[in-house]
């Protein structure tokens, strides 16, 4: 009768080919011993680690995306409001999309009993990608909504068209967290 190989579970249970042979008296024994696997390893683990990370490479991805985008920025003629909030990353299938609070704090000559400050909300759609992307800004406050389109880079200014005022001059500075 030949010898055959036994195989043994490692601490990660799988199987190892051992390299000893068993005595023909212990053969079917150890055999069933080593080749048997445990009930709940009854599928392919390889399968099973591979699609584990997988989900764990996503959802890395995914929380690394979805950082805050830091917004500040100037508004009006004399840069008579600061602008400043953070926005969360929506989901979209178009595009890269960002939304949330915007501070209008009114810090020009007029304001004699301290800044006034305003809440508002930002709406940001980035289109593309690289240095041909584009940015499409709605910024609204109280009755007042002003958009904005330009180029998408961590300073980004130009004009921008009100509800009640066109061409009101805008700087953004946008800064991932």
């Amino acid at each position: 009768m030949q010898a055959k190989e036994c195989k043994r579970w490692d601490h990660r249970l799988r199987p190892k080919l051992v390299g000893q042979t068993c005595s023909p008296s212990e053969e079917s024994a150890a055999v069933i011993a080593c080749t048997t696997k445990p009930k709940f390893m009854a599928r392919d683990t390889g399968s099973l680690w591979l699609a584990l990370l997988i989900i764990a490479y996503c959802m890395i991805a995914s929380s690394a995306r979805s950082a805050p985008l830091r917004i500040a920025g100037t508004a009006g003629y004399l840069a008579e409001w600061e602008l400043s909030g953070n926005a969360a990353e929506q989901n979209s299938a178009n595009a890269t999309e960002f939304s949330g609070p915007l501070i209008w704090k009114h810090v020009g000559l007029c304001s004699q009993d301290g800044p006034q400050e305003k809440w508002g909300q930002i709406d940001i759609r980035v289109l593309g990608s690289g240095s041909s992307s584009r940015i499409h800004v709605t910024l609204s406050q109280e009755n007042i909504s002003c958009t904005y389109v330009g180029s998408w880079s961590e300073r980004s200014s130009g004009l921008m068209d009100c509800s009640d005022t066109k061409g009101v001059p805008l700087t953004l500075l946008f800064n991932e967290r």
